[in-house]
């Protein structure tokens, strides 16, 4: 299936071009630019220096979130539109799905994507390869949560591994940390999972990223436009909160 994915929950967004599981095409920008103005000229770009036209697309894709709550809207108005413009039937991937996509399953690893929520907190979830380790298995709802937070959730879960001293482990021996939340809260993660095996992914695979998005989209499939997907957002946006809190006093997550 040609599937054109899209990519606009971070600041670095991009559109790749892929057949099934197989990468055709992508280009990724990081600019002061919105993702409005440089969206549609990318997906045009693309497309020509692809060899496509637009009407040989059978499928399109985009990242849900969490993330830019902007950069949603605006990736998911386009493929909706795309959709039924072309009649074609769409993927809405969510952003921490496409994240830990980008790693190779492997056994005994739990994987926490983080992407980065402001004020030290992230929006999360944690996974476990599949038996074949062919794919991530997700274990908990996405979330938002703080570094402390989210190891006391693991721990309660019985996910967080052996503690260092130990020779016999509970849970998953490694935690492995992707992410853009990775180079912001770096510091509190190390804290909190002191006594903890934890890896941090390599900067280059932090960034969502519309090649793997293109690449599991075909789980999410959806043949009406009007009715789905819908936008993931976790948490209410920022004008939502400041709103709530001139009204109630103190927002609370």
């Amino acid at each position: 299936m040609l599937t054109l994915a899209i990519e606009t929950s971070g600041p670095c967004g991009g559109v790749a071009l892929s057949h099934g599981e197989k990468p055709l095409a992508a280009v990724s920008v990081s600019s002061r630019e919105t993702h409005s103005r440089r969206l549609i000229p990318s997906i045009n770009w693309l497309l020509e220096r692809a060899g496509v036209k637009m009407e040989e697309l059978q499928c399109v894709a985009a990242s849900l979130g969490p993330g830019s709550f902007t950069g949603i809207r605006i990736g998911l108005a386009t493929v909706r539109g795309l959709s039924l413009g072309l009649g074609i039937p769409l993927a809405g991937v969510p952003t921490i799905d496409a994240l830990a996509g980008r790693i190779a399953p492997v056994p005994g690893i739990l994987l926490c994507p983080v992407v980065d929520a402001r004020n030290s907190r992230f929006y999360t979830s944690c996974y476990v390869a599949d038996k074949a380790c062919t794919r991530w298995k997700r274990l908990l709802p996405f979330h938002i949560s703080t570094a402390s937070d989210l190891h006391d959730r693991l721990e309660q879960e019985g996910l967080a591994g052996a503690n260092q001293e130990q020779h016999v482990s509970e849970g998953f021996p490694h935690i492995m940390f992707t992410g853009d939340a990775v180079s912001t809260c770096a510091e509190h993660i190390n804290t909190a999972f002191a006594h903890r095996h934890i890896i941090f992914a390599p900067e280059h695979l932090r960034q969502p990223d519309p090649v793997a998005v293109a690449a599991i989209s075909s789980r999410y499939l959806k043949t009406d436009a009007s009715s789905g997907p819908q936008p993931i957002y976790v948490r209410a946006s920022q004008a939502e909160e400041k709103r709530a809190e001139q009204l109630f006093g103190v927002y609370r997550t």
